[in-house]
């Protein structure tokens, strides 16, 4: 299993999760907005992951925002 982050999990959280494909998709498209170069390493990072699993793992995945993290 992938593991992500308690960073990459808030930052996964404001994009549509409804499928992995429309996750990616506006994550790269967010990608032109992002003027800071760490961020944009997280979020290719993280496209990357997704990219690597099936629909069926990401689909197992729960996405809950850490709390105090």
């Amino acid at each position: 299993m992938i593991h992500f982050s308690d960073e990459e999990i808030n930052l996964i959280c404001i994009f549509d999760m409804s499928c992995k494909s429309a996750l990616i998709a506006d994550m790269q498209d967010a990608l032109f907005y992002m003027e800071d170069d760490e961020l944009k390493s997280i979020t290719k990072n993280i496209i990357a992951k997704f990219r690597a699993m099936t629909d069926l793992e990401f689909s197992a995945i729960e996405f809950i925002p850490p709390f105090g993290g």
